[in-house]
């Protein structure tokens, strides 16, 4: 975790594509902390809006919030797939 973390993330093409290709998969994405920055290039900088898209769980890195965010996480694993998420071609990359 952390910015230096995140940083490193985002420098990296695979790191990138790895969350890319998870969000055109359907694939349940959980991002805390920094790590909303890797929502970005997917046109979802926006943390309340992230938060809007199905199967993708956001939240600050604090303590208290992380039961919330495990359960939600654990709800978006069990439905496997998010089909009902915009295209990647209609959201501002």
């Amino acid at each position: 975790g952390g910015a230096a973390s995140v940083d490193a993330l985002m420098a990296c093409g695979e790191a990138l594509r790895f969350v890319r290709e998870a969000y055109r998969h359907g694939k349940p994405i959980c991002v805390i902390g920094e790590g909303l920055r890797l929502l970005a290039p997917l046109g979802l900088a926006d943390p309340a809006e992230a938060a809007k898209v199905p199967g993708i769980v956001t939240g600050a890195n604090d303590p208290p919030s992380r039961p919330r965010l495990a359960q939600e996480f654990v709800a978006a694993l069990a439905r496997h797939r998010h089909w009902g998420r915009p295209h990647l071609d209609t959201l501002a990359v």
